[in-house]
């Protein structure tokens, strides 16, 4: 049964001492369950296929004791394997975990790169979309002083022509108003004349 990366003792710790002594007294007490072809590698060279019990008839008390300490070592070495194997498996969990992590922080920098990219762009065309409200807002201005101003000139040429107008209307008022005074001043002064003229007949015809 593998354990979980996060359960496995890292090595060196107490746990992973326990663990491994427990792995060799399992070892040791494990009951023979008959011929069994067992491959070791080390001074005393290779054997394959004996029987224990036969190994244990033909060997000393020394020899025994050497082929329990091999086979401890052994367990010890298989032991340490296997604690090697879970800790590596760790070791790639923790890094597969950190490599997802910068994939994710990555990922969002990357986001974050595009938010930040699309706000300038909207900032910046909402800069742009300004300066072209102010511009027409000027352009807009400028045109309503240059209508008023063409206006106020109109308004002037009007009011010179109408002032002209109404000077020659007066003009031609005052004199129709002397040339008719004169006209009555003539009529009266005839009248005046021709009155003197039958008086003084009248007195000339009296004293003849």
């Amino acid at each position: 049964m593998t354990e979980h990366p996060a359960q496995i003792p890292l090595p060196g710790s107490p746990e992973s001492k326990r663990t491994s002594e427990g792995k060799s007294e399992a070892a040791a007490a494990k009951p023979d369950l008959g011929p069994s072809t067992s491959v070791r590698a080390g001074t005393e060279g290779f054997w394959f296929g004996r029987p224990r019990a036969q190994l244990n008839a033909d060997e000393s008390p020394a020899q025994q004791n050497l082929t329990r300490s091999e086979t401890t070592a052994w367990a010890r070495f298989t032991a340490e394997q296997e604690q090697r194997k879970n800790t590596d498996a760790r070791l790639q969990a923790a890094l597969e975990d950190n490599r997802r992590e910068q994939t994710k922080l990555h990922e969002e920098y990357q986001k974050l790169q595009v938010t930040n990219a699309q706000m300038s762009d909207a900032q910046r065309w909402t800069q742009v979309e300004q300066r072209q409200h102010l511009e027409a807002l000027e352009r807009l201005a400028e045109q309503r002083v240059a209508a008023e101003t063409e206006k106020r000139k109109e308004d002037e040429t009007r009011t010179q022509y109408l002032l002209g107008v109404q000077k020659k209307l007066q003009e031609a008022e005052i004199r129709a108003r002397q040339e008719e005074l004169q006209r009555i001043h003539d009529e009266r002064a005839a009248e005046t004349r021709a009155e003197h003229d039958v008086e003084l007949l009248r007195l000339t015809e009296e004293h003849v």
